[in-house]
């Protein structure tokens, strides 16, 4: 079982949603150690709630940045992860933690990145009118959430959303998105090789290079229509209907007929549906297109 180390700073939603994945084998792994900078965070509860080990390390009780990232690194190094995932992590890590973790630490950013790096990326989004909205998965670097993207889900912005409405939807993409991406990296079926995210299928041949836009194609070989009952089972949904064009998978909320994930945002709209219509008889003959 492959071994998963979690850093959080702050309520670690995130981090029940892999440990969740863990236990439902979506992850083929642990967690087996969460670390926080912030003592109060309450993600060490959760860690508790759990039984998994946690520790802490306060980045105020250091004198400068790189005795803060010594101290994490040496952790890391004494649980030897095969996986680290930044989740609501709020520190910047430097050019040597990186370079020796890099291949194998990945940060869950909320915002379509380059778009609104850094804090209160939700408020911006609303401030300035944005169409769309949605969260970055990335390999770790030095600079801030400017590690190369792995993946990018998406959601339509509805008129007068509210910040905690918005907040609610975005999660329950990071909670999707977040522990199919820690899988693939487990199944090496995601890998960083120098600086460069590669894609491979099941016979670990490579099989493209996508642009940052681009969520990976291995994600079509679980989400192709020819396996849309292996999917309804795995995530039971039977409030979702999920739908393919080219490299775009779209990921359709039942209830209020929205575009609740996808992995381009720049996706064809009319692409799309014409794909959706093809499968949606699969769910409901009822339901309407989410464009309507």
């Amino acid at each position: 079982m492959k071994k998963i180390a979690v850093l959080i700073s702050g309520s670690g939603s995130n981090l029940e949603a892999i440990i969740d994945a863990c236990n439902q084998n979506i992850i083929d792994g642990d967690v087996i150690k969460v670390i926080s900078n912030n003592p109060k965070a309450y993600g060490l509860v959760r860690a508790k709630k759990f039984n998994i080990s946690s520790k802490t390390i306060n980045h105020k009780n250091f004198d400068s940045r790189e005795d803060f990232d010594q101290a994490l690194e040496d952790s890391l190094v004494q649980i030897n992860p095969d996986v680290i995932v930044l989740a609501g992590f709020m520190r910047i890590l430097g050019k040597k933690i990186t370079k020796n973790f890099g291949n194998i630490m990945i940060n869950l950013h909320p915002s379509l990145l380059p778009l609104y790096p850094g804090l209160n990326t939700h408020e911006k989004v609303l401030l300035n009118k944005d169409k769309i909205h949605g969260v970055s998965i990335h390999y770790v670097s030095s600079e801030l959430d400017a590690g190369p993207l792995i993946a990018q889900g998406v959601i339509k912005i509805k008129g007068n959303e509210t910040l905690d409405e918005l907040t609610e939807r975005i999660h329950k993409v990071e909670h999707l998105l977040l522990p199919e991406i820690i899988n693939l990296i487990i199944d090496k079926k995601v890998t960083l090789e120098n600086k460069i995210v590669k894609y491979f299928d099941t016979q670990q041949k490579n099989i493209n290079k996508f642009g940052i836009k681009t969520l990976n194609s291995n994600l079509i070989v679980y989400w192709t229509l020819e396996k849309i009952n292996l999917i309804e089972k795995k995530y039971q949904l039977d409030k979702f209907v999920c739908t393919a064009h080219g490299t775009s998978i779209a990921l359709i909320d039942k209830n209020d007929n929205e575009l609740l994930a996808c992995t381009d945002y720049e996706f064809k709209f009319d692409a799309l549906m014409t794909s959706y219509k093809k499968i949606a008889p699969k769910f409901s003959e009822s339901f309407s297109p989410f464009l309507d």
